[in-house]
């Protein structure tokens, strides 16, 4: 996950720190592959939802969107679906 956060660091040594510790760990690839996916939905918090459900196999059951609605002070649970 923290892979992710290249994408806005600017910072060229921390970039290879980070990229050294995956590749010796040896989840470049998957981390790589997993970033690409979510900056395809940076602009959905349910689309980012729904990719991280899917690459991590949680099973849709288990996958929940909790709004809050400032005007009525609630929660509101909506159940997400992996599946795009």
């Amino acid at each position: 996950m923290g892979w992710l956060t290249t994408s806005i660091i600017n910072d060229a040594d921390v970039i290879e720190m980070m990229s050294k510790a995956i590749k010796a760990a040896g989840h470049f690839e998957e981390a790589e592959t997993f970033k690409r996916r979510m900056n395809k939905f940076l602009g959905s918090k349910e689309g980012m939802v729904k990719c991280l459900a899917r690459f991590m196999k949680i099973p849709d059951e288990s996958v929940v969107m909790r709004y809050f609605d400032v005007h009525s002070q609630s929660f509101k649970d909506v159940k997400v679906t992996a599946k795009y």
